[in-house]
């Protein structure tokens, strides 16, 4: 099954716009072929990966990360470069996004309409805090992070991000990207002002047209559903990656290290070598059929970033 879920407009935040979906249909259309069976084999996720470095160029790292493998959530959020507050955005979201989604599959299971409410009130609560945060300090007027989230729940992987961090999925030998980055760059790939290729060196490609931050978010985020099977791997990652390493060779890398620690550990050295200018950050897992004999990885791993 691969669904893609927008919120009812009616149950938006008033000064919320409603969401744009010129992307849905392409992200439909990439995800054909995907698997289709209603009753998903029951999977938990076994192994992780994740770092995050503040690279070659800056003098902070405003990523943060988190794997959460007990309750198999996981996640990655980019403080917006250039605006004072980028690390506690980045650090609000993770902290308060995280938690509710966890008690997703212990409270309500596969039940889609409260799972999208969950996910939505959760960033809306991150967005608050960020709020009280400015009515304190002046400085964080302008605070905000972008966000990917990618949890399980029966057997399924469900996806939502904000901005231009990524969710990827690696299905046998086939990467998918289960995200659009909500950027200025994509609104013109949409409207055919630009192909892929001359996106990738735009001198805008970095300017994001969505955020989790003191302003209302410009597009509400949608929820993402593909079932999964033995084997698949996911990639969380911020732009540091995805800006210097295309998929081509993300989808080499992925294929090519067995332990989703050293998978991480490659993707980000690649990036670094391909001198990215922004901090990197990765997580990586795999999952495997619920009752197969292995031990889980710690249950949670919560990484504050470390500099490289």
């Amino acid at each position: 099954m691969v669904a893609t879920f927008s919120p009812n407009p009616t149950e938006q935040h008033r000064s919320t716009p409603e969401p744009r979906h010129s992307w849905l249909p392409s992200l439909a259309q990439r995800l054909q072929g995907f698997w289709t069976s209603n009753v998903p084999t029951m999977l938990s996720s076994v192994r992780t990966g994740a770092k995050s470095v503040r690279g070659n160029y800056r003098m902070s790292n405003q990523d943060r990360c988190m794997a959460d493998c007990g309750h198999a959530v996981f996640m990655v959020a980019d403080g917006v470069g250039g605006h004072y507050g980028g690390e506690q955005a980045a650090e609000t979201v993770i902290r308060t996004v995280a938690p509710p989604i966890a008690a997703i599959g212990s409270s309500i299971g596969f039940d889609l309409p409260n799972i999208q409410t969950i996910v939505g009130n959760a960033i809306q609560t991150a967005r608050r805090e960020m709020v009280e945060l400015a009515g304190y300090e002046p400085d964080y007027r302008k605070m905000g992070a972008t966000m990917a989230l990618a949890f399980v729940v029966e057997g399924r992987l469900c996806v939502s991000h904000v901005g231009d961090c990524r969710v990827y999925l690696l299905h046998g030998q086939k990467l998918t990207q289960l995200t659009v980055d909500q950027t200025f760059v994509q609104v013109a790939i949409d409207a055919g002002m630009l192909t892929a290729d001359e996106a990738r060196n735009h001198p805008w490609r970095h300017i994001v047209t969505n955020v989790v931050g003191v302003k209302p978010l410009d597009q509400s985020p949608d929820l993402t559903v593909v079932d999964l099977s033995p084997g698949d791997r996911v990639l969380l990652c911020s732009d540091g990656l995805t800006g210097v390493v295309d998929d081509s060779r993300l989808c080499e890398l992925l294929l090519d290290e067995a332990e989703p620690q050293a998978v991480v550990s490659r993707l980000i050295d690649e990036a670094l070598a391909n001198d990215s200018r922004d901090n990197v950050t990765c997580v990586v897992f795999d999952v495997a059929v619920a009752d197969k004999e292995a031990e889980p990885d710690e249950a949670l791993l919560t990484l504050r970033p470390c500099a490289a």
